[in-house]
């Protein structure tokens, strides 16, 4: 009798477990396609960088290789990045990954730091991906290329 009541107990816990990851993964599905939502869709600039605010702006690759922007490298650097506006903006899942191949690095002069993988076509900061157009970061990324 024991082992019955046992049992039983055992299969309503893993309903109950079942249960709740499966609607975790459902409303996970469904808040992230409410941020891929019509707007999303409208190109809108991404960033508005003050020249006199912004200390430095690197490049790095997973590697660890990096590259900081000077002079007319770093007037190039800014302007690319405040005339990136994204054609798409898509909520990705809070979901650790391994390493990321290119990312850059801003720093501003209150001692702000941020940072966003790239990629040819996007920029991703947390959690939201900034789609833009094929070979966007293409300039930044030749800079500490893996593929040299």
């Amino acid at each position: 009798m024991k082992s019955r009541k046992l049992k039983v107990f055992l299969i309503i816990v893993a309903v109950l477990v079942a249960a709740k990851v499966a609607s975790t993964i459902i409303l996970t599905q469904v808040e992230t396609k409410k941020m891929d939502d019509p707007f999303a869709h409208a190109e809108k600039q991404v960033f508005t960088l003050d020249p006199e605010e912004i200390s430095y702006i690197v490049v790095r690759n997973g590697n660890g290789e990096e590259h900081e922007f000077t002079g007319d490298e770093f007037d190039w650097a800014l302007d690319k990045l405040n005339s990136f506006e994204a054609k798409r903006v898509r909520g990705m899942w809070p979901i650790a990954t391994g390493g990321w191949s290119y990312a850059i690095f801003i720093g501003d002069k209150s001692g702000n730091k941020s940072s966003y993988i790239i990629r040819s076509d996007s920029l991703r900061c947390d959690f939201v991906n900034f789609i833009g157009s094929s070979g966007e970061f293409d300039d930044f990324i030749e800079y500490v290329s893996l593929d040299k």
